[in-house]
C-alpha cells in the first residue's frame, strides 16, 4: 500500500517585536523632527517623508506579517498486525507482510518464522512538518 499525503495547512504569526519597535521609533523620530527648529524645511519634508514611509511600511508588516509558518500533516496509512508468538499477543504496524517479516528478522532474529498473524487492519497516523516561509 502507498503513502496518501494529505496537505493542509494554517498560517501562524509570531509576534514581530522588530516591527512594532521600527514602527514606534519611525512615530517618535517624526514627532521630534516635525518641531526641530535647525532644520530647513527642505530637510525636514525629506527627512519626515522617508521615516513615515518606512513607519508605514513596518505598520504593514506588524498587522499582516511576512513571516509565517505552514504546518503539514503527512497522513500515512500502515496495516496493523495481529501477532501469536509463542502464545502471547504482539501488535506490529508495516506497509506489507513483506516489509513485517524484514523488521521481525532484523530486529527480532531469534523469532524467525515463529510467528502466526492472526488478524490485520489499516491504521491512520502523521507526521507533523513545519515550514518558515
Amino acid at each position: 500500500m502507498s503513502n496518501i499525503t494529505k496537505y493542509t495547512g494554517r498560517e501562524f504569526r509570531p509576534f514581530d517585536w522588530y516591527g512594532w519597535i521600527m514602527s514606534i521609533s519611525g512615530m517618535i523620530l517624526i514627532a521630534i523632527w516635525a518641531n526641530d527648529n535647525t532644520i530647513t524645511w527642505f530637510e525636514k519634508i525629506v527627512t519626515i517623508s522617508t521615516i513615515t514611509f518606512v513607519t508605514i511600511e513596518y505598520m504593514w508588516r506588524v498587522i499582516y506579517g511576512r513571516v509565517y509558518k505552514r504546518i503539514y500533516y503527512d497522513t500515512v496509512i500502515h496495516i496493523m498486525y495481529e501477532l501469536d508468538i509463542n502464545g502471547e499477543t504482539y501488535y506490529v504496524c508495516s506497509e506489507n507482510e513483506e516489509e513485517l517479516r524484514l523488521y521481525l528478522d532484523v530486529h527480532y532474529p531469534n523469532v524467525g518464522q515463529n510467528y502466526k498473524i492472526i488478524s490485520s487492519s489499516e491504521i491512520e497516523s502523521y507526521i507533523k512538518r513545519e515550514h518558515y516561509e
